[in-house]
């Protein structure tokens, strides 16, 4: 009897440390994928100078200048040209406005060309998003959409306004990307032309009211629907700047490009 509890006592042990061992292993596994999946931040400053650490946090004192840290290790916001921390990937507007106001971007795609769209930094340069239910609509609009980018960097470059000027100049080497924004063009054109006819009929049809108590007429109602329809054409401009830098990444290749 005494050697059958023992035999029964070593195999529970056994069995014990069998589970404790695939414990361990599985503990291990999440553990190492945790850590390969965690993303540490960094800072690039506007001289180019990159700074890794474990964490990252944002404060806009009042009376103070805005300021990052980095594991300790403090960087005037006005310094830092580009950040990541676990929300993702972000670049100061600074430089491209004279108000000197904190403006901040998030890459909603990333390739030769890295497109960018304004958020509201208090949200995102924490650990945890600090936005909540109870937040205003005005902050949970400053909340990036992933459908639209205002700003961009070429081959890793600064920042520019993603306008019509900036990207002809950049993309005019892809032929496909130079015919998407030529029809950018077109649409702006004719948004320009609406706006301005619909004007010039309600105008035209006050002045013509000049001697007499001024009615809304059927041609004002024409004037406000033809200039409004412009709006109606924002969609279609908006795709083919869309278009153009898709057709631009997928051109070029991101072999030689350092990503960050």
């Amino acid at each position: 009897m005494k050697r059958y509890c023992f035999y029964l006592v070593q195999y529970i042990d056994k069995t014990d440390r069998m589970r404790l061992l695939l414990l361990f292993g599985v503990l291990i596994s999440i553990e190492c994928s945790a850590q390969l999946g965690k993303i540490n931040p960094y800072v690039i400053t506007f001289n180019g100078e990159k700074f890794d650490g474990q964490q990252l946090s944002y404060d806009s004192p009042i009376m103070k200048p805005s300021h990052f840290k980095v594991d300790g290790n403090v960087f005037n916001a006005a310094d830092v040209a580009f950040f990541q921390n676990n929300h993702g990937y972000f670049a100061n507007l600074a430089k491209l406005y004279s108000d000197n106001s904190e403006r901040y971007a998030i890459r909603i795609r990333s390739g030769i060309l890295h497109l960018y769209e304004e958020i509201n930094i208090d949200a995102y340069a924490q650990e945890e998003l600090q936005i909540t239910e109870n937040s205003s609509s005005m902050e949970n609009e400053m909340l990036a959409t992933w459908e639209y980018f205002q700003y961009y960097t070429k081959n890793n470059g600064p920042v520019k306004k993603a306008n019509y000027k900036n990207l002809k100049a950049d993309l005019s080497d892809n032929p496909l990307s130079a015919h998407s924004m030529k029809n950018y063009r077109n649409y702006r054109i004719l948004q320009v032309a609406m706006v301005l006819a619909g004007a010039g009929l309600v105008s035209m049809d006050i002045a013509r009211q000049s001697n007499q108590a001024v009615q809304f007429t059927p041609w004002m109602a024409t004037g406000i629907v033809i200039g409004g329809s412009s709006y109606f054409l924002e969609s279609a401009k908006e795709n083919e700047k869309w278009l153009a830098v898709d057709s631009y990444n997928k051109g070029n290749s991101m072999d030689t490009l350092t990503q960050y």
